[in-house]
């Protein structure tokens, strides 16, 4: 098999079909497929020809048939090769039994299998899912959430995806960005910010790691505890990358997504949120229902290629507020309920909607509990802790209050301090 099917199968921009050429190609093809193959898992797309032309100090021809008919010329090859030795097998038999060796043929002939890429695994033969499950613990991340850890044992690096959903205004990004933060204290964890910029996403996060006010940072004013703060972030082995729309010129498609999560090494990627991510240009539909769907296989498949996790904020309908939530509540497309792996719903209760309920309404991996888990959430100063008694709400309403008074001190000092310039 020569350079002119590997042509082909870069014009066609599917490395999939890579393994297909190397299969019977000699070793100077097998060389560069293998090359091409690992700068497409890096770069997300096909080097050029003169890429591939420096790199190996060869000439690739410009003019080549289209990747079916070098499809269908290695399947024949497989099938010559395959037979070739069903009829050496033939030409042994006949000598002593002509006629066994014929049946013989017949039956191995319509026995020859097509070329395939498929591999299975044994698994009566292949002991490995022991080894691979004793070492689980150290392919998962906390999130962050408590009883959510204790019952996963965390987001596994592999490959999960999980999708937070509420109607508008309960607070999803925030515990997206809480998780995110919480994983940023040992993992790379990338953030696509649909909506906020990088400068409102990083107070939040000063917030929710620091426990003070998000609005007394976002106005400017003096706030006490950030060189406390920097000292922790510093401390910190992982990071937070934000990536928002303006960065890369309107919103994040798959594509760009899968980029980003390349680009610099992500452990995990966060979406805030999926209505925000378009479909690429090539797959999305004409409804609206057809590119959700299109966009939810575009992360699937982000997943699948990169074994990487992802957290998703998903918006829900409006048949939500009007009944308990479920997967079909899913905004754009109950893809996005089939494909995750954990889907959450959250809600809000409590005299001053400072208790937020999360209830898992799909759970793949392990058996989905039956009752919503509470926490006190004091949105402002970050304070988010799990309600296991009633006293756990009395210390959230205290720590509240710790950190509403001393952000007023310290405005009452700011104040005190102008009015004497003044004088």
């Amino acid at each position: 098999m020569n350079f002119d099917a590997l042509v082909s199968v870069i014009n066609t921009g599917e490395p999939d079909h890579l393994n297909k050429v190397a299969f019977y190609a000699p070793q100077g093809v097998k060389d560069v497929c293998s090359w091409v193959g690992k700068f497409y898992h890096q770069h997300g797309t096909m080097p050029t020809l003169v890429a591939i032309e420096t790199n190996f100090n060869l000439t690739l021809p410009r003019e080549v048939d289209s990747w079916e008919f070098w499809s269908s010329q290695i399947d024949d090859e497989h099938l010559y090769k395959e037979a070739d030795k069903v009829f050496d097998k033939y030409n042994k038999m006949q000598e002593s039994d002509r006629k066994a060796a014929i049946l013989g043929l017949k039956r191995d002939v319509v026995g020859i299998p097509e070329y395939s890429q498929v591999k299975a695994v044994d698994i009566i033969r292949d002991r490995s899912r022991w080894d691979y499950f004793k070492n689980q613990e150290r392919r998962r991340i906390k999130c962050g959430l408590k009883p959510l850890d204790d019952l996963s044992g965390g987001l596994h690096m592999d490959g999960d995806y999980w999708v937070i959903s509420a109607r508008s205004g309960i607070g999803k990004s925030w515990v997206a960005l809480f998780m995110g933060s919480h994983m940023a204290q040992g993992y790379k964890v990338g953030v696509y910010s649909g909506e906020m910029d990088e400068h409102q996403v990083g107070a939040r996060v000063d917030a929710m790691t620091a426990n003070i006010k998000n609005s007394a940072i976002t106005a400017g004013r003096q706030v006490e505890g950030l060189d406390e703060l920097a000292a922790k972030y510093d401390q910190y082995a992982g990071n937070l990358f934000i990536l928002t729309p303006a960065m890369i010129g309107g919103n994040a498609t798959p594509k760009k997504l899968r980029e980003f999560v390349r680009s610099y090494d992500l452990d995990v990627l966060i979406i805030d949120q999926l209505s925000l991510v378009s479909p690429d240009p090539s797959t999305g539909g004409k409804s609206e229902w057809e590119q959700r769907g299109a966009v939810s296989f575009g992360i699937a498949s982000l997943i699948n290629e990169l074994k990487k996790p992802v957290i998703a904020v998903s918006q829900q309908n409006r048949e939500a507020a009007k009944q308990e939530a479920d997967l079909a509540n899913l905004a754009g497309s109950d893809r996005f309920g089939q494909d995750a792996t954990l889907v959450l719903d959250l809600s809000r209760s409590g005299e001053d909607k400072n208790v937020l309920k999360v209830r898992v309404l799909k759970a793949r991996k392990f058996r989905q509990p039956t009752e919503a888990w509470e926490f006190d959430w004091q949105i402002d100063e970050g304070i988010f802790t799990h309600r296991t008694n009633a006293m756990d709400g009395v210390r959230a309403r205290h720590a509240s209050a710790t950190a509403t008074d001393t952000q007023a001190r310290v405005d009452a000092e700011n104040a005190t301090d102008e009015d004497e310039e003044l004088i």
